[in-house]
């Protein structure tokens, strides 16, 4: 049953998620020393439909589409378990969840109770974003870019 819940998400991810899902998985597996760099994503997308389909599948390739959901869903992999679906992004919680959930905050970890300061972060953010968020892609990842160095330079 969880199993073909499983199944059933990857099947449901459309084609820009289905290489996202390639691409991370690839990363994952590449991290962890389970590939080389000469896999190629056809390969893992094979792995990715003998899954799909039912057939034989190398382990190693389930756990990092297991890990990939994660990485490009909230709750990814859990939903996919338990529900055969998994939700797409769509709060800023969820948006800030998936950045920073593996980032320590040392800096900032004494300002964790401040009610007024987490506000203010919150409000930054929402703002920093917003304002650099174009229809075009490349635009947005250039604005990001550009003000991330400009931030630095300040350090």
């Amino acid at each position: 049953m969880y199993i073909d819940n499983v199944r059933k998400t990857l099947n449901k991810i459309n084609r820009t998620e289905r290489e996202r899902l390639i691409h991370e998985t690839k990363k994952i597996l590449l991290s962890k020393g389970k590939i080389n760099a000469s896999v190629r994503p056809a390969e893992i997308e094979k792995y990715l439909d003998n899954f799909i389909n039912g057939k034989e599948t190398n382990i190693k390739y389930f756990e990092g589409f297991i890990e990939a959901l994660d990485l490009l869903f909230v709750d990814g992999a859990k939903d996919a378990f338990l529900y055969g679906s998994s939700k797409k992004i769509t709060t800023w919680r969820e948006i800030l969840l998936k950045i920073t959930n593996d980032l320590p905050s040392k800096k900032f970890e004494r300002y964790s109770e401040n009610e007024f300061l987490l506000k203010e972060f919150k409000a930054l953010f929402i703002t920093i974003v917003e304002g650099c968020v174009d229809d075009d892609e490349e635009i947005t990842l250039q604005r990001f870019r550009i003000l991330n160095d400009l931030l630095k330079i300040n350090k």
